[in-house]
């Protein structure tokens, strides 16, 4: 009985000085941040921009927009634009390509990586002109000059395609891959969604997504693909991280048979 008021009453005066030391005063002086307005080269009728942080502190911006007075009747161009790190000004923008089969969506938009060779390496999307729901795919070029020309473009996944630069001028490419075939217009059945969910949730029932990977050599041809895994959710976009020594980490969300849909990530070195 003793030990246990001895014990309270040394907490109950460690408590007391504790509370009783003097508060360290807070700074009175709000911190600052001095900003400056840039003006944007996507002007009227453009959509979907995206940003890219250069090693060398270049900011690469793509947005979709009008196409070119030459181009075809309802073409529209992916442009590209860069700000120099101290610069306050964007360059002139720049086509990477300019087609009537452009897919803009909010979600699932253009997007560009520099690779460590100073190489650029740009992802897009465009319908196949069926007009299905979900008939389109993406693609890509690169371009070393950087951005004044690009290599004729080749496909490059199916859906929410992320990029990340890779030593020795290479590009992981990672995407989300429909398990399920869409119905032909000579299919007699109703046309449905690809990626929508199952309706058949049994245990048994097959994974309706899965997630893939490329690796791209320096002029774009493909040195492996793979299976991140082989079911996950589908529609959310991807996240690729490179940490030194080429190790890769991959943020996505996963999927269950159980449709249990947490956020899930995978390592590897390439």
């Amino acid at each position: 009985m003793l030990l246990r008021a001895l014990l309270l009453s040394v907490f109950l005066a460690a408590l007391l000085a504790a509370t009783a030391a003097p508060t360290p005063p807070l700074n009175s002086q709000p911190s600052t941040f001095n900003s400056s307005p840039i003006s944007s080269p996507a002007l009227a009728d453009t959509h979907c921009p995206s940003l890219t942080h250069a090693p060398d502190g270049t900011l690469h911006l793509t947005y979709y927009g009008p196409a070119p007075a030459d181009a075809a009747p309802n073409a529209r161009t992916l442009w590209h634009a860069t700000l120099a790190p101290d610069a306050t000004t964007f360059s002139t923008p720049r086509p990477i390509v300019t087609t009537a089969l452009l897919m803009e969506n909010w979600a699932d938009f253009a997007t560009l990586a520099v690779g460590t060779d100073g190489a650029l390496t740009a992802q897009w999307f465009q319908t196949d002109g069926s007009g299905g729901h979900h008939s389109y795919s993406g693609w890509f070029s690169r371009s070393e000059d950087p951005g004044l020309t690009w290599r004729t473009p080749a496909p490059l996944g199916h859906e929410f395609v992320a990029l990340a630069p890779l030593s020795q001028g290479r590009t992981l490419a990672v995407w989300l891959e429909s398990t399920r075939k869409s119905a032909t217009h000579s299919d007699p059945h109703p046309k449905h969604d690809p990626s929508a969910p199952r309706t058949d949730t049994s245990l048994n029932s097959p994974p309706a997504m899965k997630l893939l990977a490329r690796l791209l050599a320096p002029d774009g041809t493909s040195l492996g693909d793979w299976t991140v895994d082989p079911d996950v959710c589908t529609c959310c976009q991807n996240t690729v991280a490179v940490l030194p020594g080429d190790r890769v980490f991959v943020a996505y969300r996963g999927h269950t048979p159980a449709e249990i849909r947490d956020n899930l990530h995978a390592t590897f070195d390439l």
